[in-house]
């Protein structure tokens, strides 16, 4: 099974913050491997995007509390 995988996190600025937003690229390299990733997919998408929402909303979160506080400091 040959396949790669390329996860990437960007940082956009945005207003008077920062947009985060993830990207998970596969490239299958044969038609079995994407045959088998595209089973595998079915069965994880949706736990997996569960998983990366709430990794983005604790970041956020963990962000706005830094901001606050540093804020408070001045």
């Amino acid at each position: 099974m040959n396949k790669t995988r390329t996860p990437k996190l960007y940082f956009t600025a945005e207003g008077n913050g920062t947009l985060l937003s993830t990207e998970t690229r596969v490239h299958a390299t044969d038609a079995a491997t994407r045959r088998a990733f595209r089973r595998y997919w079915l069965l994880v998408r949706a736990g997996s995007g569960l998983i990366r929402r709430d990794i983005l909303s604790a970041v956020r979160t963990v962000g706005r509390d830094v901001a606050t506080t540093r804020g408070a400091g001045q």
